[in-house]
């Protein structure tokens, strides 16, 4: 079945309409050729902000997707889920995962899987914020599968711009230390960590859209700046 959100297919002005960020479609996609996913799972969509990735998981997999944000309002989100006929299948809630109770609403092992695009890197710059906040809420065996933007090498977070960012808190790493972090969990075991094939798409499709932070983005972004950053995607598994 035509999947009606795959980037080929969504018609772009309703794309620009929903992106927080560089074109979340593009890199879902890409995420999902690497995860094994099927019809009846309960997915976390964590930082899901308009819910184009969580309408994506859902059409092509046929998942029920819990989508969370702190900054979209869950009405807002219900009435776009409503509108695409996917009320069904996918349930908008906002939540702060980086305070109490974060996941506590949830009964433990509710998850079967936990996507995120494009948000972890603003929460989860250690193995122990996941052990504490997130493994106890995904069965073992699940899946934790993540997209962020990072570092093309160590070099790069001694420019002024970059150095500023890691120091207010968001998490700009190579994949190397990536893997690092990951590795130190209790309870995740890295599959995959690596630069992404359609991130430089993905931003470029975020600079033509008519948004005043995708020009704020591009006016700070330099050609030389832009060398230095690269799209990843982690996969790992939950270990109990």
């Amino acid at each position: 079945m035509m999947n009606k959100f795959s980037p080929a297919n969504c018609p772009q002005t309703y794309v620009n309409q929903n992106m927080m960020g560089p074109n979340v479609l593009r890199l879902v996609e890409e995420l999902s050729r690497s995860l094994e996913l099927w019809p009846g799972m309960r997915i976390l969509d964590l930082g899901c902000g308009t819910g184009l990735s969580s309408m994506y998981l859902a059409t092509e997999f046929g998942v029920e997707v819990v989508a969370a944000d702190l900054w979209v309002r869950a009405d807002d989100n219900a009435r776009r889920f409503a509108a695409a006929g996917m009320d069904n299948k996918i349930t908008p809630i906002n939540l702060d995962i980086s305070t109490l109770p974060g996941l506590g609403i949830f009964a433990r092992d509710a998850f079967d899987a936990v996507v995120s695009i494009n948000a972890w890197h603003y929460f989860a710059r250690d193995a122990l914020f996941f052990d504490q906040r997130i493994a106890p809420y995904v069965k073992g065996g699940g899946t934790v599968a993540i997209v962020i933007p990072g570092l093309r090498s160590s070099d790069a977070e001694t420019r002024p711009e970059i150095h500023a960012l890691i120091a207010s808190g968001i998490a700009l790493f190579t994949t190397d230390r990536w893997r690092a972090i990951w590795s130190g969990s209790q309870h995740l075991a890295v599959n995959q960590c690596r630069h992404m094939a359609s991130g430089r798409q993905a931003w470029l499709e975020w600079q033509k859209c008519d948004n005043d932070f995708a020009a704020t983005d591009a006016a700070i972004r330099s050609d030389e700046l832009g060398q230095q950053l690269r799209f990843m995607q982690i996969i790992g598994r939950v270990n109990k």
